[in-house]
């Protein structure tokens, strides 16, 4: 990534809050072909493995991001 903006990229790990794990986990595959495979049994599972990272707004979830500049 480096090489394809000329050095210019900030990598941040930073907690990301979703009103729901249902949500999260349709934001994270939007743009995937994954957003067709999900499915009342797959959204359980994933509310459920997504248990322990409740807060008073819905989930919080640290998540690793590439955030690329133009200059």
């Amino acid at each position: 990534m480096r090489t394809l903006v000329r050095g210019h990229v900030r990598i941040a790990i930073k907690a990301v809050r979703f009103p729901s794990a249902a949500e999260m986990l349709r934001q994270e595959v939007a743009c995937s072909p994954m957003l067709l495979t999900i499915d009342d049994e797959l959204e359980a599972a994933f509310t459920a493995a997504m248990r322990h990272h409740p807060d008073d707004d819905g989930v919080i979830f640290p998540i690793e991001t590439y955030v690329m500049t133009a200059q």
